[in-house]
């Protein structure tokens, strides 16, 4: 019997790697010339920068710059000065499964940054980065969607309709924007820009067509000198771009993220000309519905079908919860006014508390505040906030957080009031492992037309199928519905069928 599979080649992206790297690093710096001498150090902050990102065989390295400002009294004055040491950093992370094809989308930040002084001339910067890494590969598959072949009516086919979510691009989109902002009146004169600190917002990725709309902000936090006095201020520049991915898609968990590569914020005759560049990066997924060829056997002949079994993923939904955090960090100087706060998601986990399972974050907040004799200080606190979490069954999750918005920052008798947002983000999915007929070979046909009984009397056992009794017997199921009047291929366990054999 001459047959010929029909194959469907399914084509997507997939998940190789997905991995956080945490690393310190450090680096001693001497003051310029142009600088006083350091007399005591009052802080750092720390922002990082991804530049390059280059796969290899087995291994991927990003390199990078953890741009970070260090406060500082000078020997002699009273009022703050900063010191920008730029550390570069290189992060390696090695898997048998990269390859120099592989697309890495990457995303740094820094959790923690301090300074030291050796001696007035010179200081040693250290910071704690976490660069998160995810990897993909484009693979394709062949399955079978139908056979062909054989004697007219001598096949009988199970096709199932299976329905597969797939990456079909990973796409990013280097840009740079510029803008001149103009100080109000009201925020007076910058004399001394001090500290410039950007935040990125992404708040939309709609996907229209083939065109996926990016839209979001950079907020700058400034920290700057006016008339003998340190005062602080935040500017929002929005940004929209449009990426192009490869085919029309729904949405069906598509991730968009965006990274600072640079800011650039230079004080010119009052203004501040400001330059970013960035590269937006996105996963999108579409959803298709394949048609598989599930099993097959013949009337006229003994057949055998090899199957395997093939992964489809049948869920991808992004999804998450906020959770408001309050926290008070207590001084042991009363707090005349806080000019910078801000909170790092260090690390999010997953664990069994007391009312069920739950969602663990470990927050680093960091705080820039005058005490109440108008002296500069800087604080650092950890607070963990947890949630109620539930996985549905048979799902997977991948969770990150996330501080949003502003964090609030009020000086309250004792210590600094906080207050801020945490979203918990996940992408849920779920894989059904369906069979898919992969060859089929003749193993003769049946010895005569005795060789099988022209009708069979046969019980139903348990977890079988009506296919699966027509299989068995070599009938066909529309003759086992014909011969038993049933209306659906639906029957219980134990039913005593009649079962005609059919004859090609």
């Amino acid at each position: 019997m001459d047959m010929q599979l029909q194959p469907v080649v399914l084509e997507g992206y997939r998940e190789v790697l997905s991995a956080a790297v945490t690393q310190e690093e450090t680096l001693e710096s001497i003051v310029p010339d142009t600088y006083p001498d350091i007399a005591r150090i009052v802080s750092a902050i720390g922002r990082v920068y991804v530049r390059d990102c280059e796969p290899g065989e087995g291994t991927v390295r990003l390199t990078g710059t953890i741009q970070t400002t260090v406060f500082y009294i000078p020997e002699g004055e009273q009022l703050p000065k900063t010191l920008e040491v730029a550390i570069p950093f290189q992060c390696l992370k090695d898997h048998p499964a990269l390859r120099s094809t592989s697309i890495v989308q990457a995303s740094a930040y820094v959790t923690f940054a301090d300074a030291r002084a050796v001696n007035p001339r010179k200081v040693v910067a250290r910071a704690e980065i976490v660069v998160e890494l995810t990897a993909y590969e484009l693979c394709t598959r062949e399955l079978t969607s139908d056979v062909q072949g054989g004697p007219e009516g001598s096949l009988e086919k199970r096709l199932v309709s299976a329905r597969d979510i797939v990456i079909s691009g990973v796409v990013e989109k280097p840009f740079l924007f510029s803008d001149l902002i103009r100080m109000p009146p009201s925020k007076g004169e910058i004399q001394q820009l001090l500290l410039c600190r950007p935040q990125l917002d992404v708040m939309e990725g709609k996907l229209i067509g083939r065109k996926l709309v990016v839209k979001g902000s950079v907020k700058l936090y400034l920290i700057y000198q006016c008339d003998d006095q340190i005062s602080s201020t935040c500017f929002e520049l929005p940004f929209s771009q449009v990426l192009d991915v490869e085919q029309e898609a729904g949405d069906q968990g598509s991730q968009v993220d965006v990274r600072l590569k640079s800011v650039d914020c230079r004080l010119r005759d009052g203004e501040l000309e400001v330059t970013v560049e960035a590269c937006a990066q996105a996963v999108v997924r579409v959803e298709r519905e394949v048609t598989l060829l599930a099993d097959v056997y013949s009337v006229s002949c003994r057949l055998d079908a090899q199957r395997n079994p093939c992964t489809m993923c049948t869920l991808a939904e992004t999804g998450g919860t906020s959770q408001g955090v309050r926290h008070f960090y207590q001084t042991t100087v009363e707090v005349k006014q806080v000019l910078d706060s801000f909170a790092v998601v260090k690390d999010v986990t997953q664990r069994n508390g007391e009312h069920g399972s739950e969602l663990a974050a470990q927050v680093q907040v960091h705080m820039l505040y005058l005490d109440e004799e108008g002296a500069l200080r800087g604080a650092t606190d950890s607070v963990m906030v947890t949630c109620p979490y539930q996985v549905p069954e048979g799902c997977e999750r991948e969770v990150h957080g996330r501080a949003v918005g502003d964090v609030s920052a009020a000086a309250v008798s004792g210590g600094i009031d906080l207050r801020f947002e945490l979203e918990f983000r996940w992408l849920t999915t779920k894989e059904e492992e369906l069979l898919c007929v992969s060859s089929v070979t003749s193993n003769g046909t049946y010895d005569g037309p005795c060789s099988r009984p022209s009708l069979v009397i046969r019980r139903v056992d348990a977890g079988e199928q009506l296919w699966d009794v027509a299989k068995a017997c070599g009938a066909t199921i529309q003759d086992i519905c014909t011969a038993n009047e049933l209306t659906s291929e639906t029957v219980p366990q134990g039913m005593v069928l009649l079962i005609p054999t059919k004859r090609v």
